[in-house]
């Protein structure tokens, strides 16, 4: 039986070093992790926040050191987080596991989402988390509160696929109206639709929304390369279709749509700005996540 649990220690142990950037503009300076394009106005003290490595000595507050023998910041006025929005595919296909993984889609998706919601609320960010293309579309607001993670996997434990009356693309296409304006948006889901209105998708995202745009491609190996021999039946996990077809036959075919597709993929997230990473379902999350959660160039 796949496991559940999205808070594996061991994986989450590795990536403590991991920090999430962005090189698009915010309207926010926290931690001088994130570019201001208001610097210089004057700014008056709002709270206190406990110190992190990174964070400028100088806004350090003595006196509540003296008091405490803890170490905090002082934060102002105009300091906001960037804030991290992670949509995650649930629709049935997601469900999806070959012989050769130990693991489903959803289930390496949902692990990609806890660990990045993890770093977003360990550096001082909010991070929002949807889940689309299941039964109904849900959504985690998004929050900086260190309890946010907890919530985050626990939705994401809860969001597990069962039914497909929704649609991904659909979900993404009025997906927005809760985020402000700024910040990073990962998109991730097998992808299986059709690729029409993916660029609008992105564009709105980009130029309406200002997010930074990072497309996530989970997809098992059996997938990319199927090992599927002699006559076989294959079965669409979320409209229940059944085809008998001669897998050795088809396999050349296959294979060339495949890649068809994923040039294509790959084009119109180039096209419309987005980032574009495969992730197979037996890559280990925390040798992708640098790739991930660097600003673009970087």
């Amino acid at each position: 039986m796949e496991p559940t649990s999205y808070s594996d220690p061991k994986t989450l142990g590795s990536l403590q070093h991991l920090k999430l950037s962005t090189q698009m503009v915010l309207d926010s300076l926290k931690k001088g992790q994130h570019l201001n394009p208001r610097a210089g106005y004057s700014i008056e003290f709002s709270q206190h926040r406990e110190y992190a490595a990174g964070d400028d000595l100088r806004h350090l507050d003595w006196k509540a050191y003296a008091r405490t023998d803890r170490l905090y910041v002082k934060q102002f006025q105009d300091e906001t987080s960037l804030c991290c929005y992670l949509a995650v595919d649930n629709s049935l296909s997601m469900s999806f596991q070959g012989p050769t993984v130990s693991s489903s889609k959803y289930h390496h998706a949902a692990l990609l989402a806890s660990c990045i919601s993890r770093l977003v609320v360990q550096q001082g960010d909010a991070v929002g988390l949807s889940l689309l293309g299941g039964e109904s579309s849900r959504s985690l607001l998004p929050s900086d509160q260190p309890s946010q993670w907890s919530r985050a996997v626990q939705f994401l434990e809860q969001g597990q696929p069962k039914k497909s009356d929704g649609d991904w693309m659909v979900g993404l296409s009025s997906l927005g109206f809760e985020m402000g304006n700024r910040g990073v948006i990962f998109l991730i889901g097998d992808w299986l639709d059709e690729l029409a209105g993916l660029g609008e998708i992105l564009q709105r995202f980009r130029e309406s929304l200002h997010l930074d745009v990072r497309v996530v491609h989970i997809l098992d190996p059996e997938e990319l390369e199927p090992t599927l021999q002699g006559r076989v039946q294959l079965e669409d996990l979320e409209r229940g279709d059944r085809l008998r077809v001669n897998a050795d036959r088809i396999r050349q075919a296959y294979l060339q749509e495949m890649e068809d597709y994923l040039r294509d993929f790959r084009a119109i997230c180039h096209r419309f700005g987005a980032r574009y990473e495969l992730l197979k379902t037996d890559d280990t999350i925390a040798n992708v996540l640098p790739r991930l959660l660097a600003a673009e160039g970087s």
